[in-house]
């Protein structure tokens, strides 16, 4: 088994440091980023993270994140809900 290096520890522990929901900081990408800017910072964490490739105890629960992150931000249409949630009903009968 391989070592963990520093630069891989620091990557799950910075993604676990996140809300589950918080997909932009997960994938260290901001809200007005590219599509392709949220690609290439999903491949790089994905390789960084993947647990074929990382040993860290926690590595699955981290690239599992990333993936959940990607598969809302790399979709035109689960982005757009996302970032502009429908509003809760009130359940008030007016």
């Amino acid at each position: 088994m391989s070592a963990v290096t520093a630069e891989q520890k620091a990557a799950v522990q910075r993604i676990l440091r996140c809300a589950p929901l918080e997909y932009y900081s997960i994938l260290g990408v901001s809200k007005t980023s590219s599509e392709s800017e949220i690609k290439k910072a999903y491949r790089k964490l994905s390789l960084l993270v993947h647990p074929d490739k990382n040993k860290h105890e926690q590595a699955e629960e981290a690239f599992k994140m990333v993936a959940e992150a990607y598969g809302v931000l790399g979709d035109q249409e689960q982005r757009a809900k996302f970032d502009n949630p429908e509003p809760e009903p009130t359940g008030r009968d007016g």
